[in-house]
């Protein structure tokens, strides 16, 4: 069973390398989740495993990280789109027109 400080560290570290990736995104540098993941994941499997007189506790720290990760999802899913609109952009521009042959 996890502790309450470590998983109240732990939150604190998703949410300010959550920060960290989403600027990072935003410069347009290219961002590997993998292990960000994995760290988000084993967080809350370790905030579950608290004792349920702890669980208030982290509350607070749950629902910042869960708002955070969905504007980070808006933010990656609007980037997609950009991303995506621009290289519709490029080959449009770039197709050669049919001959009459």
């Amino acid at each position: 069973m996890s502790d309450l400080q470590t998983v109240q560290h732990d939150l604190t570290s998703a949410a300010s390398t959550l920060d960290d990736l989403r600027c990072a995104l935003r410069d347009g540098a290219d961002i590997d989740l993998e292990s960000f993941n994995q760290m988000v994941a084993e967080t809350c499997t370790a905030a579950l495993s608290l004792p349920r007189a702890d669980a208030p506790k982290v509350r607070h720290q749950l629902e910042r990280l869960l708002g955070e990760l969905n504007a980070a999802r808006e933010e990656i899913a609007a980037e997609q789109e950009r991303l995506a609109e621009s290289i519709d952009a490029d080959e449009t521009a770039t197709a050669k027109p049919a001959s009459d042959d």
